[in-house]
């Protein structure tokens, strides 16, 4: 027995050394605290960021209540209250630190129950990454996302702007809703007369969605500005296929239905 009682300090010791060199190769902070919120380990990664060894970070928390970390007024110790009362992880998502180099650092703290051989919660161990950067790329993405809902919107209003108003005639009633899927379509339509008093149309859907497609329909509308009105209508389809051939259009397509509707037919009806 005496032998054995012998070993049990050393064997402690070991295990603590084993703990300490595997905390200090992780990365992130970590810490372990006892019950009573006294700091029993903490790893190189932690203790570096504030300018002190493992050692004297213990000794200095120790000393004094830890209010050095109060992420948006929140005192850490309330969480730390709740993983022992209720056995249960804890976390605060993001927060941000000022570190003894005079960086400043957006970081995720994470506390865990560290228990005891019957389940029951004897400390606490912490655990905190960096995400200063994740939190960059986010609102990064954010401001472009926004950039980029905007000019959706400007290039939605352009196209409404752009796709005519049908109006009736004398011998046409004619009804038209323009709907979109998204804010922007490659759906155009077109509609002229010319001087034979003959009514033209043409009707047209480009392949896919979004802005790709509402960019192909526009320039199918633009060369159809162009295009005069007593032109045949194999004519008008052979002149918008050969302009969007000259395109670089990477594989996609317009489909489409151009027709005309003579007056006199109209008339005769």
């Amino acid at each position: 027995m005496p032998d054995e009682d012998k070993k049990e300090p050393a064997q402690s010791g070991a295990s603590n050394r084993l703990l300490q060199e595997v905390l200090d190769s992780l990365p992130h902070w970590v810490s372990v605290k006892d019950r009573h919120d006294h700091y029993l380990l903490v790893n190189h990664a932690l203790a570096g960021a504030f300018g002190t060894t493992p050692l004297e970070f213990i000794a200095n928390k120790n000393a004094g209540p830890d209010e050095s970390w109060l992420p948006l007024g929140e005192s850490l110790h309330e969480k730390d209250k709740l993983v022992l009362r209720e056995g249960s992880r804890q976390e605060i998502p993001r927060f941000t630190v000022h570190l003894q180099d005079g960086s400043t650092q957006i970081r995720r703290l994470v506390k865990f129950p560290l228990l005891d051989a019957q389940g029951q919660p004897e400390g606490i161990i912490g655990w905190s990454e960096d995400i200063t950067e994740q939190v960059e790329t986010e609102e990064n993405l954010a401001r472009r996302n926004q950039q980029l809902m905007e000019d959706l919107n400007l290039a939605a209003e352009f196209q409404r702007t752009v796709l005519p108003d049908i109006e009736d005639t004398e011998y046409l009633a004619v009804n038209h809703r323009f709907l979109p899927h998204s804010l922007v379509s490659g759906d155009v339509y077109k509609w002229f007369y010319n001087r034979e008093h003959e009514y033209n149309f043409f009707l047209g859907d480009a392949t896919g969605h979004g802005f790709a497609a509402a960019f192909l329909a526009m320039m199918v509308h633009v060369s159809l500005s162009n295009t005069r009105g007593d032109m045949p209508p194999v004519d008008v389809v052979k002149r918008l296929n050969t302009r969007l051939c000259e395109q670089n259009l990477d594989g996609k397509f317009i489909s489409g239905v151009f027709f005309r509707i003579k007056q006199a037919w109209c008339a005769a009806r």
